[in-house]
């Protein structure tokens, strides 16, 4: 290489790293509690374009209290969609770095947004299959049973599809360890019991499930 396609090659990489530092603080401010925000929808816009084409430029990590207290103050139903997308989009990341409590604070945070506005019912669906592939991933019973929760208040076909994946997983850690139960009644779904004592043949397990079902009656 000549000393002119070196010399342009070190003046690329110099802009780079300095525009891939303005961006990040840009990311910074825009996050840090005392940015004043004046369009909430404009916010939000950018806050889904930074966790999304812009995640792997960025370092810093979101802060959905600012994210929080800018929606408190505008809670238009477009404001909680583009709230919810980027609440999504930060769920995701997370649950690529493996942040699972991270990803998990994301996801309730859509699941209370979609409580109120059933209009974010596309984010609230992405959630869910996310929690629900990530829970079937890593075999972590509590994620199995808060994914089974949030799949079954969600109307889509997406999420049916989940369900019956989260369903067999229940049981066949149910057929493993029937104490399993004791969690599962919690969720006081006397459908979700009876569908996996038609599965499991542990006969522990089924004797727990119908104490279960008597208890739910």
């Amino acid at each position: 290489m000549s000393k002119y396609l070196a010399g342009k090659k070190e003046e690329f990489e110099r802009l780079k790293s300095r525009h891939l530092d303005l961006l990040n603080d840009i990311f910074k401010t825009l996050n840090s509690m005392d940015f004043e925000v004046k369009d909430a929808v404009e916010y939000f816009l950018a806050m889904v374009l930074f966790t999304g084409d812009l995640k792997h430029f960025i370092k810093h990590e979101p802060s959905i209290e600012k994210w929080d207290a800018i929606y408190s103050k505008d809670q238009r139903d477009e404001v909680a969609e583009w709230f919810a997308k980027a609440l999504y989009n930060s769920a995701h990341d997370y649950g690529e770095e493996g942040k699972l409590e991270e990803m998990r604070k994301c996801i309730s945070r859509i699941e209370e947004l979609y409580r109120e506005k059933p209009i974010i019912l596309e984010p609230f669906e992405r959630a869910v299959v996310l929690i629900s592939m990530t829970a079937l991933y890593t075999d972590d019973l509590d994620l199995i049973i808060k994914a089974y929760r949030l799949a079954n208040a969600c109307p889509t076909s997406k999420c049916t599809k989940v369900l019956e994946k989260l369903k067999v997983a229940i049981a066949r850690m149910t057929e493993k360890n029937p104490d399993i139960v004791d969690e599962l009644s919690k969720l006081k779904d006397a459908a979700l019991l009876n569908e996996i004592y038609d599965i499991v043949q542990n006969e522990r397990a089924r004797e727990k499930i119908i104490e279960a079902l008597k208890r739910l009656s």
